[in-house]
């Protein structure tokens, strides 16, 4: 139901500006349809309603290990090891939720603190794929501005100079920050 328009531009193989435009997801609970996100490396991350010119700066939940921290999988079951993630997600218990979003809306949810975890783990039925840079580059950069972390699973930054794919990574974390530690020592235990 949701989709994600996403611009980034590279630099020297870095992201230095991202843009998400996310018509259906809502800016604010009852408010407009639609919301623009974007990051200028070094400046912050910034979301508006699509259509205003008005814009405000966001920042990644300040939630940690014990308090409730919402997870963000993909709709489709293809795209990620969704049996990896509910292991994950049973060592938080009760402060686990899961919520399902198609497209790179899940990092705009995480860059203005409406979840703290994004996982994009390798689904075992494909060990060899690698996300393309597309996918991620944009929000990547708008989470990493909000405060938040993005590496792959190992904790290695993502090198977005490989080519059209991350060849040097493997599958995804992105948090609020306060989490990531914890969720790659998860990852290393699984």
């Amino acid at each position: 139901d949701q989709y994600t328009i996403a611009l980034a531009l590279l630099k020297d193989g870095e992201p230095v500006l991202g843009a998400l435009g996310c018509p259906k997801l809502p800016f604010a609970k009852g408010k407009s349809q639609g919301t623009l996100m974007y990051a200028i490396k070094g400046q912050g991350s910034f979301t508006k309603p699509l259509g205003a010119d008005q814009a405000h700066q966001v920042h990644v939940s300040g939630n940690e290990p014990h308090d409730v921290i919402r997870f963000l999988e993909s709709v489709e079951a293809a795209h990620s090891d969704h049996s990896l993630q509910g292991k994950l997600m049973s060592h938080f218990g009760e402060r686990a939720q899961s919520v399902r979003f198609d497209s790179q809306v899940k990092y705009a949810v995480l860059a203005r603190a409406e979840a703290e975890v994004y996982l994009r783990l390798p689904n075992p039925a494909k060990p060899d794929y690698r996300e393309k840079i597309w996918d991620h580059a944009a929000g990547a950069l708008i989470v990493q501005e909000a405060g938040g972390k993005v590496t792959d699973m190992f904790g290695k930054p993502l090198q977005f100079n490989h080519g059209k794919k991350l060849i040097a990574n493997r599958g995804l974390v992105v948090t609020n920050g306060k989490l990531h530690q914890k969720i790659i020592e998860l990852l290393n235990r699984s």
